[in-house]
């Protein structure tokens, strides 16, 4: 086969790739999982709030940016507030990310196999399809980090009256829609503030009204919203609890081994290449000092790292799974094209490799996105449609008290179990306290549905687990039950003495 084709199929196949991950989240869409309990909670918030209740301080310790809810409340309102009606804003933001990371790439580095290689990996990453049909901001910070910084690199230096415009409509909205946008943007503002040193006074006055209305959008946004916003101490002891905040004693060793522990873990576990992934990392470092030689965006690519790290290591920002997202796009692109120019190098230099041998990076995730596809996580409709279907009008529902918002987000759809609302109770045994525990159970009636999601797994058993047997021991028995993905009911009944 000659060089041309294989070069030709080897762009098909890539391509191929790209539609598979596309594919798979178009495929989670349709499926339309039930809303887990973190969705459900600020689902609810965003159906029984108005737009102006939006604005201020959400319930049950839900945090999200402002733009956001208001984007994601229209849709509600436009379809009657089903549950898939909030996840069209963030898979369309997968879908023009996919877009934008190959456009991106192609600007940095004028190659097509690089633009392919990172748009097939970023539709294939099995955490940037999950976050495509989840009803939070996740997937949209990854798009609005791409738009940012493909629009500073377009339109940057100024052109014309409409590139300045644009660039700072863009900035001073995203804002509003994107938690990171402040770290993109502050990059991106170094960036060209270092560029236009040498530049005339006109273009570094314009430039400087630009980065002001930035200014002013965050000022007004972090004064209106962030500043004192009565969740931020439990949003602090959260993210303390998960290792999110860097140690700020640079003279130790510890915030050196947070960023070594945090960088492999991008590459393993978010990236999904596991025990892979130094091997991967190496790629990543070669690409990166390529960017250096043949590019003058490398800044762009790493700045957002190290403040991220920083606003960490004061306790501004966790660093954490969710809230790291967007880095994977950057990383990605130099992971690309180290993966290309390795290849190129030694089948220049050393021998012939096949062209077929950088696909490797996708053909490892098209097996966990197959195995992912469809995604289901906490699948409560299940349940509840399980219950709707056997129960009458003598019985009482027990919903544990961890799927309490996902019970009251879909309980309407469910006429049988809607009519009972007076019948139906929530709560959760204490494990710590026997007494307590068994006061409980006297709650529960003789004849009723428990419905579980969201369970605590905790040590030896689960939450589940414990309350049936307890049940048992009190005389209770199982009459059917249906076990879903992530959600169980049962019926039961107390035998008679």
């Amino acid at each position: 086969m000659k060089q041309s084709d294989v070069e030709i199929w080897f762009n098909r196949i890539i391509i191929g790739f790209t539609f598979i991950g596309i594919l798979s989240a178009i495929i989670n869409f349709i499926y339309n999982r039930s809303l887990w309990v973190d969705e459900a909670m600020i689902s609810l918030n965003i159906i029984n709030s108005s737009f102006y209740d939006l604005l201020k301080p959400l319930e049950m310790n839900q945090v999200a940016p402002i733009g956001f809810l208001l984007i994601q409340k229209m849709m509600a309102m436009v379809f009657n507030n089903q549950d898939w009606s909030l996840r069209i804003f963030p898979l369309v933001a997968y879908l023009l990310s996919v877009l934008l990371i190959y456009k991106l790439s192609f600007r940095f580095f004028n190659n097509e196999k690089i633009s392919l290689l990172s748009a097939a990996m970023f539709s294939l990453n099995l955490l940037v399809v999950y976050y495509s049909t989840e009803a939070k901001q996740y997937s949209s910070d990854i798009f609005i980090c791409l738009l940012l910084i493909y629009c500073t690199v377009c339109l940057f230096p100024f052109q014309n009256k409409n590139a300045v415009i644009k660039l700072l409509l863009l900035g001073f909205v995203s804002i509003w829609i994107s938690n990171i946008a402040v770290i993109v943007l502050f990059s991106a503002g170094l960036w060209m503030f270092f560029l236009n040193l040498k530049k005339q006074s006109a273009q570094r006055g314009v430039l400087s009204l630009v980065l002001l209305s930035w200014l002013v959008s965050f000022l007004v946004y972090y004064i209106l919203f962030i500043k004192n916003h009565p969740s931020r101490n439990d949003m602090l002891v959260y993210w303390g609890r998960l290792y999110s905040f860097m140690p700020s004693n640079f003279f130790s060793f510890e915030p050196y081994r947070f960023i070594y522990l945090k960088f492999y873990f991008i590459f393993s576990d978010i990236l999904h290449f596991k025990k892979y992934s130094i091997v991967f990392i190496l790629f990543y470092f070669l690409g990166l000092v390529v960017s250096f030689r043949k590019t003058k965006f490398s800044f762009l690519f790493i700045f957002p790292f190290i403040l991220h790290f920083l606003l960490s290591s004061q306790h501004l920002y966790p660093f954490e799974t969710r809230l790291i997202l967007y880095f994977i796009p950057l990383i990605i692109i130099l992971l690309s094209a180290g993966i290309f120019y390795s290849f190129q190098f030694c089948s220049d230099r050393i021998k012939k490799i096949p062209i077929l041998v950088i696909l490797m990076p996708g053909i490892l995730n098209i097996y966990s996105v197959f195995k992912k596809t469809p995604n289901q996580r906490q699948e409560i409709k299940q349940s509840l449609n399980f219950i709707n279907q056997h129960i009458d009008s003598t019985q009482s529902i027990f919903v544990y008290e961890r799927c309490k918002a996902p019970f009251l987000f879909y309980k309407n759809q469910y006429p049988n179990i809607n009519d009972m609302q007076s019948s139906v109770s929530f709560g959760m045994l204490d494990r710590n306290d026997e007494q307590k525990a068994n006061q409980s159970l006297k709650n529960i009636k003789k004849n009723t549905w428990l419905l579980f999601s969201n369970v605590y797994e905790g040590y030896r058993w689960s939450d589940e687990q414990y309350m049936l047997d307890k049940l048992k021991q009190n005389g209770y028995k199982i009459i059917q039950q249906k076990i879903s993905v992530g959600s169980s009911c049962y019926e039961i009944i107390k035998n008679p003495l």
